[in-house]
């Protein structure tokens, strides 16, 4: 895989009131990158986008589930959307 500079991601809670109010969501994650550094973010309750700057070099990124909010003691934790942005890395 190529390397890529992943400058910021962007998660999105449901928008949908009933959804939002339903499903349980993520609070905090661990980002682990292709070298095993990682990075942890906390996710708030909101329904707004959430901004969230990385600025990591990397060929591979994994989300580990860390935490949830747990509003209906569930295992399961939901989110709309998360997307990364970022460019190619050339040396």
């Amino acid at each position: 895989p190529e390397r890529i500079n992943i400058e910021y991601m962007i998660v999105k809670n449901y928008e949908e009131d009933t959804l939002f109010y339903r499903r349980d969501k993520i609070r905090d994650i661990e980002l682990v990158f292709s070298d095993n550094h990682n990075k942890f973010y906390q996710i708030d309750e909101i329904q707004d986008q959430q901004w969230f700057d990385i600025n990591y070099i990397t060929n591979t990124v994994r989300i580990n589930i860390i935490t949830n909010y747990n509003i209906d003691n569930s295992k399961k934790c939901h989110l709309e959307e998360i997307s990364f942005f970022g460019r190619e890395f050339n040396n």
